[in-house]
């Protein structure tokens, strides 16, 4: 299983509830207001993950099994490869 979707649940302060994609336990989360993915740690299991916002709701990844335009390291470096001469 490469990806782990997961619907987030409102909550009043702009925390959402998911699904750690490593330990499947829930853990609060404050997603990024635009849909670049960001980094986001486990409460329970200690690790970190890849979270994006998607049409659906919120996505949690395991960062080995992320695309690079899913990875926030790698994003950047990606997408700024045209730019140069």
């Amino acid at each position: 299983m490469a990806k782990s979707k997961s619907q987030g649940q409102e909550t009043v302060s702009g925390k959402k509830t998911i699904k750690c994609p490593y330990c499947q336990k829930n853990t609060s989360v404050v997603p990024a207001e635009d849909y670049q993915p960001i980094f986001a740690d486990c409460k329970a299991c200690g690790k970190r993950y890849i979270l994006q916002r998607t049409r659906e709701g919120i996505e949690a990844l395991k960062i080995e099994s992320a695309s690079l335009l899913e990875n926030p390291d790698l994003r950047e470096i990606e997408l700024g490869q045209g730019d140069e001469e």
